[in-house]
């Protein structure tokens, strides 16, 4: 955000960070922290914090991703699922789709799943279309937020529809003329990822009408 202020003599422009609150438009957000790029370390980095990183996670160079935790309402028993960070390190990708069947609640599957899915991917792909424009920034240790109503009965059309933010900014260098590969590696794997699962949702909903 840009503020023009001014005094008798002067006018002078101010740059600012502004906070806000991603979910504020939810009633019962369900939410998922996903940490994007196989590497989390600043450029100049040591070889200690590169090793210290690289334990944390050992397959993120693979994968191009970490769990670092979700909440997830459900109302039928009117019940909060946590799960934390050192519940991300403990997944293989053989646990992703169990990991995205928590997250969309589908211990039911119906439409209402695949809507959910559906729109998180839209606003996942339009974040990887922008990285494929812009060479100015390569993004080190930074995350998606996941988001979605939680609550069938809430009023709010704003909150009736998934939602993807980018956080954590702390580690953003300048990287003129490059594509950030690190970031568009991670976020290409994770889309990977849920479209498999939303294959596999919509073919047990055939199995389940026919």
């Amino acid at each position: 955000m840009i503020c023009v202020s001014s005094d008798r003599f002067a006018f002078s422009v101010h740059s600012f960070l502004v906070l806000d609150n991603l979910l504020k438009f939810y009633r019962q957000p369900c939410v998922m922290d996903v940490k994007i790029g196989r590497q989390t370390w600043e450029p100049a980095a040591t070889l200690q914090r590169v090793q210290y990183e690289l334990k944390k996670y050992p397959i993120i160079h693979k994968i191009g991703f970490r769990f670092l935790g979700m909440s997830v309402y459900r109302e039928l028993n009117n019940e909060r699922i946590t799960k934390d960070k050192e519940w991300g390190k403990t997944l293989y990708p053989e646990h992703f789709n169990d990991v995205f069947s928590t997250f969309f609640h589908t211990d039911n599957i119906h439409a209402t799943t695949v809507k959910r899915v559906e729109g998180i991917l839209m606003e996942m792909k339009a974040i990887e279309k922008w990285f494929q424009r812009q060479r100015l920034f390569a993004f080190y240790s930074s995350s998606i937020l996941l988001a979605y109503e939680g609550e069938a009965s809430s009023t709010s059309i704003t909150a009736k529809k998934p939602s993807v933010h980018m956080i954590d900014f702390t580690h953003v260098y300048d990287d003129t003329d490059k594509h950030d590969e690190n970031y568009i590696f991670g976020l290409k794997n994770f889309i990977f990822y849920l479209e498999n699962y939303l294959s596999d949702v919509k073919s047990d909903q055939l199995m389940i009408h026919d």
